[in-house]
């Protein structure tokens, strides 16, 4: 079956899924313009990061300068987990189950707040 004829959306499923068609050739074309002409071809990359991240601001109504793109999930929810302003009472909900790596941030504040 064709992965893109699913019309399937993978938004909680990181490094578990399937590349999209559009995915692969974006990879392709980065690695072509790299064999070509080396760390040359970063501004253009970097530009397009930057369009995607005004992108991800005006889709959930932030400021670009809000938005950062890290490498993994669990880098991510770790900083904004380390970020967050927690007392005694609060809570942390994540889904079960939910990809270990990703728990960790919750434990770690749970002990961090003495849970």
């Amino acid at each position: 079956m064709d992965i893109e004829s699913c019309h399937t959306a993978y938004l909680s499923n990181p490094a578990a899924t399937p590349a999209s068609t559009l995915q692969v050739e974006a990879v392709m074309r980065f690695f072509d313009d790299w064999a070509h002409k080396g760390p040359g071809c970063l501004p253009h990359y970097m530009n397009q990061a930057e369009e995607a991240r005004c992108t991800a601001a005006d889709l959930i109504g932030a400021d670009s300068g809000e938005i950062a793109f890290v490498g993994k999930t669990s880098m991510g929810l770790n900083a904004v987990a380390q970020g967050l302003k927690l007392g005694p009472g609060d809570a942390v909900l994540v889904p079960v189950p939910d990809f270990p790596a990703n728990v960790f941030a919750s434990k770690a504040l749970d002990q961090l707040l003495g849970g």
